[in-house]
């Protein structure tokens, strides 16, 4: 005669009844979502900026104007603005590099995602300056994962998508991808 298994048992184990496998799938879940909820703000853009599937541009816009958003609405405190100084001032400026980023010389579609990661950062998360200079060096690799050559003001690529080493326009109404 068969033996009926459990859920979640085979025929070398003992069975597990259903209700334990359904608890611990719930706080193992719980656990996991926690834990990768922070970083995935940041780990989203990855793999949106170095191609694969169809429809990772969009993810990328999507994201950029989303960056842009918080250069406008998120506000800092003068401790805050000192922390995001401190951040920026040692990263050339990808798109003009005899700037650095805590210096641009212009508010291109480039510079206002940096500034409203760095803003989201600081102001939401509490991120100290090394923090948020790594997830700018990040976003920057991203957004053109073959390199700025910093010389896109002096070159006239302002309108120009990041890829193609361009600032991705200058206004919000223009994106440029």
């Amino acid at each position: 005669m068969k033996k009926a298994r459990m859920l979640g048992s085979c025929s070398h184990c003992a069975p597990v009844p259903t209700r334990r496998l359904s608890i611990l799938g719930i706080a193992l879940g719980v656990v996991l979502l926690a834990a990768v909820s922070g970083s995935q703000w940041l780990l989203r853009p990855r793999a949106e900026a170095r191609g694969g599937a169809p429809g990772k541009a969009s993810d990328l816009r999507q994201r950029t104007e989303e960056l842009i958003g918080y250069s406008k609405t998120v506000a800092l405190s003068p401790e805050q603005e000192r922390v995001k100084a401190e951040a920026l001032a040692s990263i050339k400026a990808p798109c003009g590099d005899r700037n650095s980023l805590a210096v641009r010389c212009c508010p291109c579609n480039l510079g206002k995602s940096i500034v409203g990661l760095a803003n989201h950062l600081i102001a939401r998360e509490g991120a100290g300056a090394p923090r948020v200079r790594e997830a700018v060096l990040e976003w920057i690799r991203r957004t053109n994962p073959s390199g700025y050559s910093g010389a896109a003001c002096d070159r006239k690529r302002c309108d120009q998508p990041f890829r193609k080493d361009g600032c991705g326009g200058m206004t919000n109404a223009r994106l440029v991808f």
